[in-house]
């Protein structure tokens, strides 16, 4: 999927976690690349997430990945979290 082809819920949504990634060093809840941020879009069930080790603090929606519920990237330059297999199971069972 290229980010022509992707649904614009999913856009809107990777800019949200992005802005998301940047607060949180700010906030003083995680440093460089801590921690991880993911989502879920109701409308395709596609889920974003925020690469590894990616620094925060310059993170854009460009940057996020894109993956389905099995994990499979989608869309994204960078590999995902690699706590993906973490979010995906908080996903299901949410």
């Amino acid at each position: 999927m290229t980010v022509a082809a992707t649904p614009q819920s999913v856009l809107n949504l990777a800019t949200e976690v992005a802005n998301a990634a940047r607060r949180l060093p700010l906030d003083g809840l995680t440093v460089v690349t801590g921690g991880n941020i993911s989502a879920r879009d109701p409308e395709t069930g596609l889920i974003v997430i925020t690469p590894a080790g990616a620094p925060y603090r310059d993170m854009s929606a460009s940057d996020i990945v894109v993956v389905d519920e099995t994990g499979q990237v989608v869309y994204g330059s960078r590999p995902p979290s690699s706590e993906m297999a973490m979010h995906l199971e908080l996903m299901r069972r949410a």
